[in-house]
């Protein structure tokens, strides 16, 4: 049986202002996006990482990867929906247009629950 496939688009921590919390470098964000990847793994998701800047380049490294394949599932990350902002943005707005239709969620359960 195929996994269900999860594309995770978020900002890349090195892209990132953290100068508000000097207590977390790139690197520790970098960790824990992984650690959270690796926990959708082991629940039995085949997890893709598409992690992009707020610049030029953005919209077309998303598109790149939402096109790359047909995927089960497209998150978005809190990066990208916040500040209230950057909500819709045109990373979200992509993902939306350029992948193939899949089902879509007006909520997300509070934890990922195992595939079938």
């Amino acid at each position: 049986m195929t996994k269900p496939s999860v594309l995770a688009i978020g900002l890349d921590p090195a892209c990132v202002d953290l100068s508000v919390l000097p207590q977390f470098t790139p690197e520790l964000v970098r960790s824990y996006i992984d650690a959270q990847l690796e926990g959708l793994r082991t629940l039995g998701y085949d997890v893709e990482s598409c992690l992009i800047d707020l610049g030029d380049t953005a919209e077309p490294v998303a598109t790149a990867a939402l096109r790359a394949k047909r995927y089960d599932c497209v998150v978005i990350g809190a990066g990208l929906r916040e500040p209230p902002e950057r909500c819709c943005s045109r990373p979200s707005s992509t993902s939306y247009t350029a992948s193939p239709p899949m089902p879509r969620s007006a909520s997300t359960p509070a934890r990922p629950t195992p595939p079938p």
